[in-house]
């Protein structure tokens, strides 16, 4: 990871491309011996998927469709926090484009995982 908690942009794309490897194919090949789990990857990206200078667009429809196989706890707490953040944003007198790009990926995962 990168200084102040940011994650490089290689290193999300090194785990976003493993996990897409892992669903459709690629280097996985059927074996999920060769794909790694790999939670602080994970926890970054839950914790930094609602911010565009952090996951890009381009990447975050990737991120959804890896959060549709979340879990238990880790599913359940997302959701939690997502409820949380998009009212505490509803409630906030600040509007801006950052903020109206976040509540929409709020909304969708939200939508994904309720």
């Amino acid at each position: 990871m990168g200084e102040n908690g940011n994650i490089s942009p290689s290193y999300l794309i090194e785990f976003l491309l493993s996990v897409f490897s892992f669903w459709f194919g690629g280097s996985w090949s059927g074996s999920p011996q060769g794909w790694k789990f790999q939670k602080t990857r994970q926890t970054w990206l839950l914790l930094h998927m609602y911010d565009k200078d952090q996951v890009p667009d381009q990447y975050f429809s990737i991120l959804l469709r890896y959060l549709e196989g979340l879990q238990g706890r880790a599913r359940d707490t997302t959701v939690q926090k997502a409820e949380a953040l998009m009212k505490e944003y509803d409630q906030s007198d600040m509007e801006d484009e950052l903020l109206e790009g976040k509540r929409g990926r709020i909304r969708k995962v939200l939508q994904l995982l309720s």
